[in-house]
């Protein structure tokens, strides 16, 4: 499970601007900016699950990303951009989710391992992963 939201990290954000469209490239880049910070404030929560009794906080920081990343997608829908604009926003924001992705892949599995399989935690892993899915479908 963790692992897998490891792997959501560079897709949520590549996906967000490919979905994004011309002449609003100020718009698709502040959502690309927000949406890289909402993943280091994910790598966050994750790092800060060393227990079982860590879950809550972590649950409650996952869930307003997840609502953060919901919000961002509707936000954001129906914006497009040129093919130049999206090759560079993408290529501005790679290098920040190559850093971040190994993070995050080493986050999520102490977070898994740490939080001892706690369904509260998982249940709000899902929820993260169901939002990143909809912003990658409706971005």
């Amino acid at each position: 499970m963790s692992a897998r939201v490891a792997l959501l990290l560079p897709c949520v954000v590549t996906l967000l601007i490919a979905g994004c469209g011309s002449g609003n490239y100020s718009k698709a880049e502040q959502a690309a900016n927000e949406t890289v910070s909402l993943m280091e404030q994910l790598v966050g929560a994750l790092e800060s699950v060393r227990g079982p009794g860590d879950v809550d906080a972590a649950v409650g920081r996952i869930d307003q990303i997840s609502t953060r990343l919901t919000a961002i997608s509707a936000e954001n829908k129906g914006v497009k951009l040129t093919k130049s604009e999206n090759d560079r926003l993408t290529e501005m924001v790679k290098s920040k989710l190559a850093a971040l992705q190994s993070r995050m892949q080493t986050a999520a599995a102490n977070a898994g391992r740490n939080s001892q399989g706690s369904p509260k935690f998982m249940q709000a892993l899902m929820r993260f992963q169901t939002a990143a899915a909809g912003m990658a479908a409706g971005g």
